[in-house]
C-alpha cells in the first residue's frame, strides 16, 4: 500500500502515521516495529515528515531489549509528594522492575491514566515494581500541584520537549511508558495502565503460580 503511494509524500506520511497508531492500539507492537525499521530503511529514498520519523526512530532506538539512557534526578524530584534529594539517578533505584511514565498536566490522555497509577502502585509495588514520573510541564505550580498525592517518584526540568530526558527517550506524545528490568532494559513499551496490569498479572502474577 505504501508503494503505491510513494510519489504523494503528504498523504504517504499522514497513511503511515494512521497506520502505526492502529497496529499500535491494537497491541500488534511486532508488526509496528517492522514497519518502521522497513520504512526507515528506505528513508533515503523519501522524505519522511519530521515528527513521523522521530515517531518511528523510537522503534529502533528504543525497542524492546534496548538499554535505556539512564537520568539524573534534578533539584525537583518528589517522592510521596514531598521533595527529596537522596535519589540521584534512574540507576540508583534497585527495584526488579522500574515504569518510567512521561505526562504532563496539561495532557488530557494523562488526566485519565495518572490517577490509574496511583490505584495501582500499592500492588505494584508489591511485586517489585517502582514507577518514575517524567513531566513535561513548564509551570512549576501546575507540577506541585499534580503530583502532591503521587505516592511514586515525580521528576520535572521545566523544559518540555527541550529536555535533554524527553530527547533522550524519543519522547513525541504523552503518556508514553517504558517498563524497565533491573538492568535498565526495556521489557515492555505498553499504551496503557491496562495493558502493564496484563502484562504483570502474566508475568509476575501467574508466573509464580
Amino acid at each position: 500500500m505504501l508503494i503505491t503511494l510513494e510519489k504523494d509524500e503528504k498523504i504517504r506520511n499522514e497513511v503511515t502515521g494512521n497506520l502505526f497508531t492502529l497496529l499500535e492500539r491494537q497491541s500488534l507492537f511486532k508488526a509496528s516495529e517492522y514497519l518502521a525499521l522497513n520504512i526507515l530503511d528506505k528513508s533515503s529514498v523519501y522524505a519522511l515528515d519530521e515528527n513521523l520519523a522521530r515517531q518511528l526512530e523510537t522503534y529502533r532506538a528504543m525497542k524492546i531489549g534496548n538499554t535505556v539512557p539512564d537520568i539524573t534526578f534534578g533539584s525537583q524530584t518528589y517522592f510521596n509528594g514531598k521533595k527529596q534529594t537522596q535519589l540521584s539517578h534512574l540507576s540508583s533505584i534497585k527495584t526488579p522492575y522500574t515504569l518510567v511514565v512521561f505526562g504532563a498536566s496539561w495532557c488530557p490522555k494523562c488526566v485519565k491514566e495518572l490517577p490509574k497509577l496511583q490505584d495501582n502502585y500499592p500492588n505494584w509495588k508489591a511485586l517489585g515494581v517502582e514507577i518514575v514520573y517524567v513531566s513535561l510541564d513548564t509551570d512549576q505550580a501546575a507540577f506541585e500541584q499534580g503530583v502532591k498525592s503521587y505516592p511514586f517518584i515525580a521528576y520535572c526540568d521545566f523544559k518540555q520537549w527541550d529536555s535533554p530526558v524527553v530527547k533522550d527517550y524519543y519522547i513525541f506524545g504523552t503518556p508514553t511508558f517504558y517498563l524497565l528490568n533491573a538492568k535498565q532494559e526495556i521489557v515492555l513499551r505498553p499504551i496503557s495502565v491496562a495493558q502493564i496490569n496484563a502484562w504483570l498479572d502474566l508475568a509476575l502474577v501467574k508466573g509464580k503460580e
